[in-house]
């Protein structure tokens, strides 16, 4: 997985509006995603997404490491600006080096954390057991964090990709 990829992963997530309480297409999409390579995938009421990569050959006793992200975003644009974040696009536009949205919020929290893990589940370097939890309405009111079942995660090693402490 290289920096490009997953700038490309979070172009094309940036493409499905995914702001919190509209999370149904987001959803669907990393589901979608984890299934086309070749992951399970538990998609649940609360539109939280469960993946599992399996252990490659010679990996299976590798301690399973588990990530998390949430899937949605804080939408606003700015003054004058005329964006529907529940059917409209994020446009991202880069300037030395920097990434930005014009007009309105880029999605980067938690966007970017969606994208690595995606990344990590398309990646075909051989690994043990993974596991991907996506949650919905961490922007509001953690409804998908406390809908999640935590009873399916073997892993109890995590890496919360949205966090700015350690």
């Amino acid at each position: 997985m290289t920096y490009k990829r997953v700038f490309e992963l979070f172009q094309l997530i940036s493409k499905v509006p995914r702001g919190s309480g509209n999370c149904q297409g987001i959803s669907d999409f990393i589901r979608s995603f984890a299934e086309k390579n070749g992951c399970a995938a538990v998609q649940d009421e609360a539109l939280n997404v469960f993946v599992v990569k399996k252990a490659a050959v010679e990996y299976e006793n590798a301690v399973t490491l588990v990530f998390q992200a949430h899937m949605d975003m804080v939408c606003v644009a700015d003054s004058g600006v005329n964006h529907d974040f529940t059917k409209d696009a994020v446009e991202i536009a880069e300037s030395d080096g920097w990434i930005y949205a014009p007009g309105t919020t880029l999605g980067a929290d938690d966007g970017l954390g969606v994208a690595i893990m995606l990344g990590l589940i398309e990646d075909s370097k051989p690994s043990g057991r993974l596991e991907f939890i996506f949650t919905t309405e961490e922007e509001t009111n953690m409804a998908g964090a406390r809908a999640f079942d935590c009873t399916q995660v073997t892993g109890r090693k995590i890496i919360n990709l949205d966090n700015e402490e350690e």
